[in-house]
């Protein structure tokens, strides 16, 4: 029982951390994004799957064909927000 007890804190310490951020790019995607990509994501994203991280942050950082740059408009954080919660929606 001891064993299991370490992962379970580092568990619920995570989901104190990861919540807010999710919650915060919720906001950021609803204010920004959901005008040209849907409240669900469904439009206008190609092939998020095989996006890293790296790659939408990027790609949302500098803008690529029609996605305007948001650097800038948006902060280094609120960017990787807007990601991880990107990453949650469905395909």
């Amino acid at each position: 029982m001891r064993t299991l007890r370490l992962p379970i804190v580092a568990l619920i310490a995570m989901s104190f951390i990861a919540l807010p951020l999710l919650a915060d790019g919720a906001a950021t995607f609803t204010a920004k994004c959901k005008m040209c990509h849907g409240a669900n994501g469904e439009k206008n994203f190609t092939d998020l799957a095989s996006k890293s991280e790296a790659d939408l942050i990027k790609i949302t950082t500098d803008g690529k064909g029609k996605m305007p740059a948001y650097k800038g408009k948006l902060s280094d954080d609120d960017i990787k927000a807007v990601v991880a919660y990107i990453k949650t929606l469905k395909k």
